[in-house]
């Protein structure tokens, strides 16, 4: 979310009408975090001209209105200057995202998620100021390095608003497994990323068809071969699950199953 408050109704507004009915406000990436690699490569396209990237900023008649001209200098400049990064909001701003002036006015009361929430703190924050979801996840480990997986706080998170709200996981979803380990830990549903685009990447779009169909097939396989039939009603919250897994997770009393 960007600092204009009159830009942020406008995408709002246009998300809705463009057929979204839920709307994910990611925090784990408000800013970028250091990244060697992509230094190394030059791998930041907001600012090469015509980027994807930028349509979020440039495809807006609000904030083309406010800071066009800019952008015949600079491609980059939206997502530079003080309307996206710079500073960041905190919970105090979120009674007006989600119900005063914005999402829930906007949609007529559709779903408002959380990506980001790595405590059961914030997921019990996130909980009490409207939100009928979060999203646990440490954005893969690119953001802040050395931070705490998203498996390890995953049971306290459900623990804490796992009968109030939808919680769904990512971070490192590679496998059939690893979806596996995050049901049985609590997770109402899982998120990749990865996956999907090194399909992509390959083959286009019948690349990541195939990339997400070999997932469900090993998903599949996996509770086959680990005697459950039904992902929602034997695997779900079922920490026992984990015990016997075929991937070798067998938690003690005081450890969770590791990616």
């Amino acid at each position: 979310m960007g600092h204009d408050d009159e830009i942020t109704i406008s995408l709002l507004e246009r998300a809705w009408k463009s057929g979204f009915d839920v709307c994910m406000l990611t925090v784990d990436t408000w800013q970028l975090g250091w990244r060697p690699t992509d230094i190394n490569i030059a791998n930041y396209v907001f600012y090469y001209p015509g980027a994807v990237g930028n349509e979020v900023g440039t495809s807006d008649p609000v904030f083309m209105r406010k800071h066009g001209q800019e952008l015949e200098k600079d491609s980059g400049k939206w997502i530079d200057s003080s309307v996206w990064h710079g500073k960041a909001h905190t919970w105090a701003k979120m009674p007006w995202l989600i119900k005063e002036a914005s999402w829930k006015r906007i949609s007529g009361g559709r779903p408002f998620v959380i990506k980001g929430i790595q405590s059961a703190e914030d997921a019990l924050k996130a909980y009490e100021v409207g939100c009928e979801g979060i999203v646990v996840t440490n954005h893969a480990g690119r953001q802040v390095d050395g931070a705490v997986g998203s498996l390890e706080v995953l049971p306290e998170i459900v623990a804490a608003v796992g009968d109030k709200m939808k919680i769904i996981f990512d971070s490192g979803v590679r496998t059939g497994s690893d979806v596996f380990k995050a049901i049985a830990l609590g997770a109402h549903a899982v998120m990749v990323g990865r996956l999907y685009v090194w399909g992509m990447s390959h083959e286009g779009e019948a690349g990541c068809r195939h990339v997400m169909k070999s997932l469900l097939a090993d998903l599949d396989i996996t509770m086959t071969v680990a005697g459950y039939r039904s992902i929602t009603e034997d695997v779900h919250r079922n920490k026992k699950a984990l015990k016997y897994n075929p991937s070798g997770v067998a938690p003690g009393a005081n450890e969770h199953a590791k990616l």
